[in-house]
């Protein structure tokens, strides 16, 4: 039996208007997120990094750092929010975590509980994330909250910017049409995979409050982890009656009556519900530095441990299985693709900040090891002579910070020509962007026709495969020129 060890009233911080403060610094962390979110489009403008909540990110931090076998400058901000957590415990799920503000909003009236064994889940979930990150794979870094969000959010906004650029006079019909299919301006593959994927993880508070939260989201547990040995401690006092109400009242369903109403420290975010709904005021918080307590049925096991890296092995060993190289598989510039598996998080801002829309998420190009990386996809755009935005918002260094000048020499492919579909109307050499020109026109003699007809061909040397000339290419269906991938760059 646990027994309570404080006596009386437990008052070191009880204010009712904390879940006022909490709310207010709930919307305003989401308004910076979607401020970043959209500062991302205008690079350098913003007085904050774009990619801050990334930064901020321990999991995203302590995975990619692994992978790549080296430190990360740029994710120095996630110790600010690992010493945080040690001190007050998971306030960044309970107070700063933009989709945990948003789950908080969508409450139901009717919810259902699931056993507290179901949160053994997240802990293998993480387990897996670190352990294949030290095989240098980072793809179950998509359950990632911070690029779940930025990913729907990309969707969304291609989607809008579609609609926008088609002129439609019903606007909300074609931002629906928009996620399924696009058309005309910005677009973006598989919108209605990650549209879906996050209305699923909000349709789960059917289920219960927080259902990501408690039972899913492999921060919030890494968080936990660290929140079991937190300063701030919740202490119940003596003079409780036993009502029950903090225990109905508790956002991650952790206060337990069977444990003297304690709460586990590694599940509570702070959300404060317990304070305000107490009728005696007996619930508190004190600083005290202290060993965790029991544990808990759903606490990791040398066995879940076991089996996390059982299946981090299996994993990441038939995802090497299907790598395959694709001569079409184009990334972004700099990036070389052995490194950049073992860095890119999925975070989706490369692609955001795209103004042609060129840089889209994989799907199997190059097997399940690179799928939802950012691709170079030609015929939806091209990579902008004077635009090198990819490398300065991409948190990781998957895509190397070029200045403009480097990037315009770094060579993503080369382009060649099926002079059998080409019509000879030479507009890849036209929109060439590269000074001296990487396509010249060439004759060819047509023995069809009986004479010499005028051709494209590209100098190899000069070519640095950017896809303007294969995105204007008029020939329908697979364009008559096409950039492939050097083999130096596999």
């Amino acid at each position: 039996m646990i027994e309570r060890t404080l006596r009386g009233n437990v008052s070191v911080i009880k204010p009712q208007w904390l879940g006022t403060l909490r709310r207010i610094i709930q919307l305003l962390t989401a308004g910076l997120f979607l401020y970043l979110f959209l500062a991302t489009a205008t690079q350098g403008r913003s007085p904050l990094p774009v990619n801050l909540f990334s930064r901020l990110d321990p999991l995203l931090a302590l995975s990619s750092m692994v992978s790549a076998r080296r430190l990360i400058p740029v994710f120095a901000p996630a110790i600010i929010v690992v010493l945080v957590t040690l001190a007050v415990g998971r306030v960044w799920c309970g107070w700063m975590c933009p989709l945990g503000m948003m789950l908080d909003l969508l409450r139901f009236r009717k919810e259902r509980g699931l056993p507290q064994g179901f949160r053994k889940f997240k802990y293998l979930l993480l387990f897996v994330i670190l352990l294949s990150s030290l095989l240098s794979n980072l793809t179950l870094t998509f359950f990632d909250p911070m690029t779940i969000l930025v990913r729907t959010l990309t969707a969304l906004y291609s989607s809008l910017g579609s609609a926008l650029t088609a002129g439609r006079a019903n606007l909300p019909r074609y931002v629906i049409e928009g996620v399924i299919i696009s058309y005309g301006g910005r677009s973006f593959r598989m919108t209605l995979v990650f549209v879906l994927f996050f209305v699923a993880i909000l349709a789960t508070n059917l289920l219960s409050r927080r259902f990501w939260c408690r039972y899913l989201c492999p921060l919030g547990v890494l968080l936990g982890l660290i929140s079991k040995v937190k300063w701030l401690k919740r202490r119940v006092g003596e003079r409780c009656i036993e009502c029950g109400l903090c225990e109905g009242e508790c956002t991650m369903g952790t206060i337990s009556s069977k444990r003297g109403f304690s709460a586990d420290p590694g599940e509570c975010i702070l959300c404060l519900n317990c304070l305000s709904r107490c009728p005696k005021g007996v619930i508190g918080f004190e600083g005290r530095i202290s060993v965790p307590g029991l544990p808990y049925k759903y606490d990791p096991s040398r066995r879940q441990l076991l089996t996390s890296l059982g299946a981090s092995f299996l994993s990441v060993g038939i995802m090497r299985l299907t790598r395959r190289k694709n001569p079409w598989l184009l990334r972004p510039p700099g990036a070389r693709e052995s490194e950049f598996l073992a860095k890119c998080i999925r975070c989706g801002r490369c692609t955001k900040v795209c103004p042609t829309s060129a840089l889209q998420p994989s799907l199997l190009e190059g097997g399940w090891e690179g799928i939802w990386t950012p691709i170079l996809v030609p015929r939806m755009g091209y990579c902008d002579y004077s635009c090198a935005a990819c490398g300065k918002v991409c948190p990781t260094g998957a895509i190397p910070l070029l200045s403009l000048e480097e990037k315009r020499r770094k060579v993503i492919g080369t382009a060649y020509v099926d002079w059998d579909r080409c019509i000879g109307c030479m507009i890849c050499l036209e929109v060439c962007p590269v000074p001296g020109k990487a396509i010249i026109e060439a004759e060819e003699f047509i023995s069809e026709i009986g004479e010499f007809a005028k051709r494209p061909l590209v100098v190899g040397d000069l070519c640095i495969g950017c896809g303007m000339c294969e995105y204007v290419c008029p020939t329908l269906g697979e364009a008559a020129i096409r950039v492939c991938t050097p083999a130096s760059l596999s």
